[in-house]
């Protein structure tokens, strides 16, 4: 086992050297530290990031699951038990990680509840999935996948567990060919929204690759019984593939919003043409639909090239619940494959719009607003590089822009009175090890 810490402080020139900033930028970034931690002979990896309520310590999983100290990338501990999700209790006493069997959000795995002050195990249940820990505190959800098609003897599920002892407080069956993106709770812990793709199969969306047709899909049950609140799949009239990439609640906990994708019949085969993303915002309460925001070729302020669409993928709503970010790929009739990132009102008018060109195989895979909402944090891959820019949340000018050559992207996470940006990930290749990064503006010399 190795591991290597450095920081922005006294070891500049290694900084630079290992993972030096690359493009133009509107102001300079810095790696505040970065920590690397081998395992096994193989490739090791980080999946996922969480951070603590108060921000003083950042968790990673993966090959295993490591507790850092936010301000100076010191390694707190280590613990055996890795995994694809993480997720930290209302009060932060606790870690909760997930394996997943096939590295998939599907039947299997096991979750594991740690001590977040020494990474002692404290209990542990036979099944993964995406982890949602209840912002009040009293409950940990556990969502699981499963396609029938595929695999007739799993059964995808939504499972309530008593964050104490781990304790299975209810569980729900979902819709046969349902696929979990995300699981959200309200503000108040009184209901939890699941929500995804549904897929059939008796009408293919593209015969000649095998692809199923599809909808949007999105439940809401009561967090005290797990009784369903209602639920919904959603078609756009002459689309065969509508799937929900994302997922986000208001803060006062009355709107819901999901972010998706919708295929014309026929466009979704490798070559056609690309979907439209949407978002659509239902009433929490009933799943009433309020507003359909639709953005292509039809928003020229957006595209600068005619049948552009951003392929839907991410989508954040400011603390202020008054504002939404969306992050796609720009896909259709324009050739590149660079970033989009769009900023509307919560009822869809567009506010401003970004590209965001690195130059080679432009990708988001996470966007987050700060925890002041004054600024949005996009990060993803480039290339063979990780990046995090930030952007102004009024015009979506770039502030900073970080890449680090050669890594792979985990995920994402923001906090602390700066704020500074965790990355988890890998340092790349067929011997890579577990990376975790902390980034932020550059800070003048005291």
């Amino acid at each position: 086992m190795r591991r290597r810490i450095t920081t922005a402080i006294g070891v500049a020139g290694v900084v630079v050297a290992l993972l030096a900033p690359a493009g133009p930028v509107q102001a300079e970034a810095q790696i505040r530290w970065s920590a690397e931690h081998s395992v096994t002979d193989g490739p090791d990896a980080a999946f996922d990031i969480a951070l603590s309520p108060d921000a003083g310590s950042v968790y990673v999983t993966g090959t295993v699951t490591i507790a850092y100290d936010s301000a100076t990338g010191s390694e707190l501990w280590v613990a055996p038990p890795g995994g694809r999700a993480i997720a930290v209790s209302g009060d932060g006493s606790m870690v909760f990680v997930s394996q997943v069997a096939g590295g998939a959000p599907v039947c299997g795995g096991e979750t594991t509840a740690l001590d977040s002050e020494t990474g002692l195990t404290l209990w542990s249940v036979p099944f993964g999935g995406l982890l949602t820990s209840d912002p009040v505190g009293s409950a940990l959800y556990v969502g699981n996948s499963a396609t029938s098609s595929f695999w007739p003897d799993c059964q995808g599920r939504l499972i309530a567990l008593n964050p104490e002892d781990g304790v299975v407080r209810w569980q729900r069956n979902l819709a046969n060919d349902v696929s979990i993106r995300a699981i959200e709770v309200s503000p108040d812990g009184r209901r939890v929204f699941a929500a995804g793709s549904q897929l059939w199969w008796d009408d293919y969306a593209c015969e000649e690759e095998g692809l199923p047709g599809g909808n949007m899909w999105i439940a809401t049950f009561r967090a005290v019984g797990g009784s369903r609140v209602w639920d919904r799949t959603i078609s756009a009239p002459g689309s065969s593939v509508d799937g929900t990439s994302s997922l986000a609640l208001s803060p006062s906990g009355d709107r819901a919003y999901l972010y998706g994708d919708w295929h014309p019949y026929g466009s979704s085969c490798w070559g056609r043409s690309a979907p439209r993303a949407a978002t659509l915002t239902l009433r929490a309460a009933t799943g009433q639909e309020q507003e359909v925001a639709v953005f292509n070729h039809r928003n020229p302020q957006i595209f600068g090239c005619e049948g552009g669409s951003p392929a839907a993928g991410l989508l954040a709503i400011a603390p202020s619940g008054r504002a939404l970010v969306h992050a796609g790929i720009q896909s259709g009739d324009c050739k590149s494959t660079n970033i989009v990132i769009v900023a509307s009102d919560t009822r869809g008018n567009v506010e401003w719009s970004r590209e965001i060109d690195l130059g080679s195989d432009d990708r988001p895979l996470s966007v987050l607003y700060g925890p002041q909402g004054g600024r949005v944090y996009v990060g993803g891959v480039s290339g063979d590089s990780v990046f995090v820019t930030s952007l102004s949340k009024k015009n979506g000018s770039r502030q900073w822009l970080q890449q680090i050559p050669g890594a792979d992207f985990g995920a994402m996470g923001v906090g602390g009175p700066d704020p500074s940006v965790f990355i988890a990930g890998s340092t790349g290749g067929p011997d890579s090890d577990m990376l975790t990064a902390s980034i932020g503006p550059a800070q003048s010399p005291p």
